[in-house]
């Protein structure tokens, strides 16, 4: 239960660092670079991996589920997937200017920047490892 625990977890942090419930209209240009971010950050390959935890999660959650595998992934593709990269664009287009997300980018395609971005899940994994522990060592105060 622990590491289906730490697998949503993971998965909800991924989509937090693309999604905001605030997505307003921004420039064409903003845009443009918010794509190209996402393109250099393999947003796509990002997803991907997202959906097939998640579909993981749920056949561990329900064995039955096994049986409608397909299903699941044409969901996500169609309610998630479709939209997602737009909304995000939009997201990181309003936060951003164009020059930070130019910036933001530039760093990216460094090989240290690549590393940041192939580390990530690990990163994100370990830290919801260490708030997990650190909730359940002091859950008797809370």
């Amino acid at each position: 239960m622990t590491k289906l625990y730490n697998n949503l977890i993971k998965n909800i942090l991924i989509f937090a660092l693309f999604a905001s419930p605030l997505m307003l209209t921004a420039g064409e240009a903003e845009q443009r670079a918010a794509n190209e971010l996402l393109d250099t950050a393999r947003f796509e390959k990002v997803m991907d991996g997202s959906i097939n935890a998640a579909v993981q999660m749920l056949k561990q959650m329900d064995p039955k589920m096994d049986n409608h595998e397909a299903t699941v992934r044409k969901f996500y593709n169609e309610h998630i997937a479709e939209s997602f990269r737009k909304d995000v664009v939009d997201m990181y287009a309003e936060i951003f200017t164009e020059k930070e997300l130019k910036d933001i980018t530039a760093f990216h395609k460094t090989r240290t920047g690549q590393k940041a971005l192939e580390m990530m899940p690990e990163i994100m994994q370990r830290s919801m490892q260490i708030a997990q522990t650190r909730l359940m060592q002091n859950m008797g105060e809370l």
